[in-house]
């Protein structure tokens, strides 16, 4: 009975730890959510009155409280977008490959028109 319990605590500890990454979670965004509502609020009367700047100063707050939304969902991608074909290592590769296949003009010609269709592929993505 004890070796039953025993393979099964892990399992239910691990549920009780997801469970409480969820809540927090949960609770954050509620959080986010509550701070979004407020500042629209404030945004809003400071609009009314006048206070042009204030309004103007809520709008900024409520951009990055958006963002930070997204960005707790998961809909924002910050990962920085690469282009190897500007790195100098991919510069690099393609001198070699082109030198090494120089005894080979057929194969040069071809591999040349690859990367040059690589290349412009790229530059109408970018």
């Amino acid at each position: 009975m004890s070796r039953h319990k025993a393979d099964h605590l892990p399992a239910h500890l691990a549920a009780a730890q997801e469970a409480a990454t969820a809540a927090s979670a949960d609770d954050l965004l509620s959080q986010v959510e509550a701070l979004r509502q407020k500042a629209t609020r404030i945004g809003d009367r400071a609009e009314k009155a006048g206070d042009l700047r204030t309004a103007l100063q809520g709008v900024r707050e409520l951009v990055r409280i958006v963002e930070l939304l997204a960005r707790l969902q998961g809909e924002l991608q910050e990962a920085p977008i690469v282009n190897i074909l500007l790195l100098p290592e991919w510069v690099q590769v393609q001198t070699v490959l082109l030198a090494a296949l120089a005894p080979f003009p057929d194969a040069r010609a071809a591999a040349a028109a690859a990367l040059v269709e690589l290349d412009g592929r790229e530059a109408h993505r970018g």
